[in-house]
C-alpha cells in the first residue's frame, strides 16, 4: 500500500484552507487505496476533528518539528511527503524527509525555494515559469484550475444557471473573518431589503456577534449559519455570493455561482483578478483598504440582470470543472 504524509496546519489565525485542500487529495489516494495520515501543530482550531471525521490517523508536532515528522515518517516503508504550508521552505522539506521519501508541495505564492519531485500550485493565472529557480529542473509541476483540490460535493452539484430574479445572497468572508467584511458588506446593504442575506461564519470568528446583531436588524430577510459543513447546498440555493478570493473562490465557480469578490490577502489577487478578467466574477476590491463598499451598489446594480448572471455562471463552469484531486492523484500515482 503506498503512503502519503501531510504537513499542513489550521487555526484561528491561518484559517482551514491548507487542511481542507489536503483533506480533499487524501481521499482521492484513499480512493486509489492510498494510506494516508496527517502531522499537524495542535492549534486553537487545528481542525483535527476533521481529520478524525474523514477517517485519517494524525500526529501533533512542535512548531520546529522537522525532526519529530522525520522521526514518525521513518516507522514505516517511504512514501511521499505532502507540504502545504506558506512557512516552510526547501530546509524543512530536506530535514524532515527519510531516506527514500519523495516530497511534493502545495504553494500557491511562488516566492520560496523548495526541494521536490511534484509541485502543485492551483492558482488560476499563475504559470510555470514562476517557479522558475525555485524547484528542480526535474521537478513536475502542475499549474492552474485543472488542478485544483475541490471537494466532490462541488463538482456533483455542478449546474447550469437559468436566468431568474437576484433575490437570496450568500455573503462568505471565511471562517474567521478577521477584518469583519460581512459586518461592513451588511451594513452597507442595510437599505436593501429586496435581498435575503445568509451569511456564513465560522463559530469562533471575532465578529460573529457583532454580524448576529446587524443580521437581527434584517428580521426574515437574514440569516446566520456557524461552522457550515454544506457549502455546496448553499452555494446551489443562492443567486449570487460574495466572498474572498482564496479557495472559496475556486468553488464558486465550479458550482456556477456568479460572485463579488474581496480579497483578504495578497495572495488572493492573482486569482481574483484572473477571474475577473474570464467574466467568472467580479473583484471589487481589498477587504483591508478604505472605501472598498462603496463599488457594492454598482456592481450589484449590473449583476441584477439575469442574463449577465448566467454568462458569469458559464465562465465559472468553463474555467473550473471540480476534477482536479483525481487529476492530482493520477499525477502521484503515476510517479
Amino acid at each position: 500500500m503506498r503512503r502519503a504524509s501531510f504537513r499542513c496546519d489550521a487555526g484561528a489565525a491561518i484559517g482551514a484552507g491548507h487542511l481542507m485542500r489536503c483533506l480533499t487529495l487524501a481521499q482521492a489516494l484513499k480512493d486509489r487505496g492510498w494510506q494516508a495520515q496527517f502531522h499537524c501543530r495542535d492549534l486553537p482550531g487545528a481542525g483535527l476533528d476533521r481529520i478524525a471525521e474523514a477517517g485519517f490517523a494524525f500526529h501533533l508536532h512542535a512548531a520546529d518539528d522537522a525532526g519529530e515528522v522525520r522521526t514518525a515518517l521513518s516507522d514505516g516503508p517511504p512514501g511521499w511527503l505532502i507540504v502545504d504550508h506558506y512557512g516552510l521552505d526547501a530546509e524543512f522539506e530536506r530535514a524532515a524527509c527519510p531516506p527514500g521519501w519523495r516530497v511534493m508541495v502545495i504553494d500557491d505564492l511562488a516566492d520560496r525555494t523548495h526541494d521536490c519531485a511534484l509541485l502543485l500550485d492551483q492558482t488560476p493565472g499563475r504559470a510555470a515559469s514562476d517557479y522558475d529557480g525555485r524547484v528542480g529542473e526535474d521537478c513536475r509541476r502542475l499549474i492552474g484550475p485543472d488542478y485544483a483540490l475541490i471537494r466532490p460535493e462541488f463538482a456533483a452539484a455542478r449546474r447550469e444557471r437559468k436566468p431568474g430574479p437576484l433575490a437570496r445572497l450568500l455573503l462568505a468572508p471565511g471562517g474567521t473573518d478577521p477584518v469583519n467584511m460581512a459586518g461592513a458588506v451588511l451594513e452597507a446593504l442595510a437599505g436593501r431589503s429586496d435581498l435575503h442575506i445568509t451569511v456564513v461564519l465560522g463559530a469562533g470568528a471575532p465578529h460573529v456577534e457583532a454580524v448576529s446583531r446587524l443580521l437581527v436588524q434584517r428580521g426574515d430577510r437574514g440569516r446566520l449559519i456557524t461552522d457550515s459543513r454544506d457549502m455546496a447546498g448553499l452555494m446551489a440555493s443562492h443567486d449570487l455570493a460574495i466572498g474572498a478570493g482564496g479557495m472559496s473562490a475556486l468553488e464558486r465557480a465550479v458550482m456556477g455561482l456568479p460572485s463579488l469578490i474581496i480579497t483578504l490577502a495578497d495572495n488572493q489577487f492573482l486569482a481574483a483578478r484572473t477571474l475577473d478578467e474570464a467574466g467568472a466574477a467580479v473583484l471589487i476590491g481589498d477587504a483591508r483598504a478604505p472605501g472598498w463598499t462603496a463599488a457594492l451598489a454598482p456592481a450589484l446594480e449590473a449583476l441584477a440582470d439575469p442574463e449577465r448572471r448566467v454568462k458569469m455562471a458559464r465562465a465559472g463552469l468553463a474555467l473550473v470543472d471540480g476534477q482536479g484531486a483525481g487529476r492530482v492523484a493520477e499525477a502521484l500515482d503515476a510517479q
